[in-house]
């Protein structure tokens, strides 16, 4: 294995996070919407969009969607570390 930035050893062992439901996704309840690791920021914008137009409670949803839209490009957006 080649050594990391810092000189450290590269592990030896990865393990896919897509392979773990509980990381992937999100879950709206009722008063508030939980966003997993594994979702990435192109999928965040446009669930914080969707839910925002829709959830009176959870208006604020497009405002956060707007700031996230301004986060990098598109490509960086649809990262999903696998």
């Amino acid at each position: 294995m080649f050594p990391g930035v810092y000189g450290e050893p590269s592990p030896d062992v990865y393990i896919n996070l897509l392979t773990v439901p509980e990381l992937c996704g999100y879950q709206k309840h009722k008063d508030c919407l939980e966003i997993r690791a594994n979702v990435t920021i192109s999928e965040l914008v446009t669930l914080c969009q969707d839910i925002g137009q829709t959830s009176p409670h959870l208006g604020y949803l497009t405002e956060i969607a707007g700031f996230l839209g301004n986060i990098a490009g598109t490509p960086v957006r649809n990262v999903s570390y696998d």
